[in-house]
């Protein structure tokens, strides 16, 4: 199984209600809404597979993981929550 790090994914579109994230080695994309009380990022994604069709050997829940991280970063510099 293979294993994803940080540096494969980027924020590929940002503003002030979603962030996408992508996951470069497979394109997917993962699109986080912001909640609409709290402010915050939803952990909830909707995810885009590039050509191999899913994660590609690569653990969907580390992937997932690993991307709202990044999701959540930019949150907190974007749109100022913790």
């Amino acid at each position: 199984m293979k294993t994803a790090i940080e540096a494969e994914f980027e924020v590929t579109k940002a503003d002030d209600t979603q962030i996408e994230v992508t996951f470069r080695p497979t394109e997917s994309r993962y699109i986080f809404g912001r909640q609409e009380f709290s402010g915050e990022v939803s952990p909830v994604a909707k995810v885009r597979h590039g050509p191999p069709g899913d994660t590609d050997g690569y653990p969907k829940r580390q992937v997932h993981h690993l991307a709202f991280r990044l999701a959540e970063h930019e949150a907190r510099k974007r749109w100022g929550v913790r």
